[in-house]
């Protein structure tokens, strides 16, 4: 079976505690990845992390969320299995995505990876083509051609995690924005898929209740508007903006999916993840 990998913090084990009863809940095992303190590597250093794609300074959080993540590529592309589930430690999922990825293993589709969350905030709509659509028992997956964001929970190939690894060799992004975000490097060199339906979420987007009891977000860098090259910048996303769109302008069988957001499996997975906070483990 499929390897799944949880990025946690030392520090962090009531997160821990709370993945670990989700996880198990589905009797499935899974290896702990030793998360990177981002505050912990920021001590008694002056060095700046600073976002290529997005042209600002990363923050230490920022940084310790994308060096976990490549831990997790790295043990991927060095194991046996044909692909790994990387969970952040608060990620939150149920039978679906379970099954799916037990007939994803048994089937010959091949990816480097597989988007199995929202692709964004406000809308849940991507660009892909009606000639790549694959089903597995009953969930449609399509190859994404337009941006998406969170990386709670990503479907890594053994292939995909050795060519992010090499093409990110020196690297420090986001890792949603080195994976999915038009203007990365990497975008045009993986082969990319979403599900046709959401299948994981992050605990705070299950309810607004879990959302005023956990905390979530990674705090983000600023944007440093006047930091040198910015002109520079602009000019290479404006190229890139264009040759995206050209590109997607060329496409035959061009189609827009909405993706199903699977309420009756999040409202299920919002009571039982508020079960498991009510009995003791707050985080």
């Amino acid at each position: 079976m499929f390897d799944i990998y949880v990025l946690n913090l030392p520090r962090a084990t009531k997160r821990l505690k709370l993945i670990s009863k989700i996880l198990s809940a589905q009797q499935l095992e899974f290896k702990v990845v030793s998360g990177v303190d981002g505050q912990e590597l920021s001590k008694g250093t002056n060095e700046i992390q600073f976002s290529k794609i997005l042209h600002k300074k990363l923050s230490p959080a920022e940084v310790g969320c994308y060096l976990s993540h490549k831990k997790a590529w790295q043990m991927i592309s060095t194991g046996n299995k044909k692909f790994g589930l990387v969970l952040e430690d608060d990620a939150v999922f149920g039978e679906r995505l379970k099954n799916f990825l037990i007939e994803l293993e048994k089937s010959d589709f091949t990816f480097d990876v597989l988007h199995v969350e929202d692709v964004g905030k406000r809308s849940s709509r991507f660009i892909t083509t009606k000639d790549s659509e694959r089903i597995i028992r009953d969930i449609s997956i399509y190859r994404l051609l337009s941006p998406a964001i969170f990386a709670g929970a990503l479907v890594i190939s053994k292939e995909g995690a050795q060519k992010i690894l090499s093409l990110s060799s020196t690297k420090i992004e986001p890792t949603d924005e080195l994976l999915f975000n038009i203007y990365s490097p990497l975008y045009s060199e993986l082969e990319t898929y979403q599900t046709s339906e959401v299948l994981a979420w992050q605990s705070y987007q299950l309810s607004s209740e879990i959302k005023h009891l956990v905390s979530s977000s990674i705090p983000k860098g600023k944007v440093d508007r006047k930091a040198f090259g910015s002109a520079i910048h602009g000019l290479r996303k404006l190229i890139l903006k264009s040759k995206y769109l050209l590109g997607l302008s060329l496409l035959k069988n061009k189609k827009e999916i909405e993706i199903g957001q699977n309420e009756l499996e999040k409202q299920y997975l919002a009571r039982l993840y508020l079960h498991f906070l009510r009995n003791g483990d707050g985080l």
